[in-house]
């Protein structure tokens, strides 16, 4: 083999090595761009997934707030039944006195 065509394979193995190398270097520089952006979305989901549990969290505190006045309510409204059914019996009481008093009064 001449000199004449040592040269042009020479050429063509380096252009070659120099086409892999710098096809190798953009692939990882496309990686590492699809890491970081990975990691952005990932991230802002973590952060969002944050808020979600701490809503939750204020949600679940606030029905246990709701609940505690809801018995209390109810025990504050059986009170009040028991009071006024008390009261009406001494109405009853009261009309019935009315009545021997006074029995030609217009109530009667």
């Amino acid at each position: 083999m001449s000199i004449e065509q040592i040269i042009p394979w020479i050429i063509s193995c380096v252009s070659i090595g120099v086409a892999v190398y710098f096809g190798t270097r953009t692939q990882q520089r496309a990686d590492a761009a699809e890491v970081e952006k990975e990691s952005t979305v990932t991230a802002t989901m973590m952060v969002k997934l944050e808020a979600i549990a701490s809503d939750i969290k204020e949600i679940k505190t606030d029905n246990k707030n709701t609940q505690s006045e809801l018995k209390d309510f109810r025990e504050r409204l059986a009170i009040n039944e028991q009071s006024i059914k008390s009261l009406h019996k001494r109405l009853d009481g009261v009309e019935g006195r009315m009545k021997e008093l006074h029995p030609t009064h217009p109530i009667n």
